[in-house]
């Protein structure tokens, strides 16, 4: 908030003070919409309310610079395919290498992605335990079907999600073993797209 109190964050962004003191407290989350009013109105990024950091790629050092790839952080995080981790820490780890040509051709915004470690056996068999997840943080969207990474409190999870006839997200998981979950659209904070996993042979 950088020194702002509640009322200047209500009054720039046009939430309640009540709302926003409920977010600071951590009795509500804010929704997507929320998420990027808030972001606009203070002058930062929803991907650092999301992750705390910026990682903007195009700031990074001479020695990620390449024509023919781009170099994404992969983030100290782990995103559950089960029951839910704890995240504990978002630094950036290192960096992956990812073919420029490859990203543009599948529509990817060079400065919104990232990588993290699936943990648990919920996504088998299209994501197992320990397996890299590319995540595109500019896909938030679940109205188009897809494997998401959605944020719970202080976890992350990784679901596949579409859209019921009531408008409602359904989760579900790809090993049949786990139960599916419906929640309304505005209860479910999702961070990003899954748009490829690689693993360890």
């Amino acid at each position: 908030m950088s020194g702002r109190s509640v009322r200047e964050i209500a009054r720039m962004s046009g939430i309640s003070g009540g709302a926003i003191s409920d977010y600071l407290n951590g009795v509500s989350t804010p929704n997507l919409e929320r998420l990027a009013v808030l972001a606009g109105a203070i002058g930062v990024s929803a991907k650092w309310l999301v992750f705390g950091e910026d990682l903007q790629v195009n700031e990074a050092p001479a020695r990620y610079a390449s024509d023919d790839f781009l170099y994404v952080p992969r983030l100290d995080v782990i995103a559950s395919a089960g029951h839910g981790a704890i995240v504990e820490r978002e630094n950036e780890r290192c960096r992956l290498a990812f073919r420029r040509d490859w990203l543009s051709k599948e529509g990817m915004l060079t400065n919104d992605l990232a990588v993290i470690e699936a943990k648990g056996d919920s996504m088998e068999p299209t994501i197992s335990d320990g397996d890299l997840l590319l995540i595109d943080l500019s896909q938030i969207n679940p109205a188009i079907p897809g494997i998401f990474v959605l944020r719970n409190e202080d976890a992350l999870l990784v679901k596949r999600l579409q859209l019921d006839l009531h408008g409602q997200v359904v989760a579900r998981s790809d090993n049949q073993a786990y139960s599916e979950l419906v929640a309304p659209v505005w209860e479910v904070h999702v961070v990003g797209r899954a748009v490829w996993a690689g693993r360890r042979l």
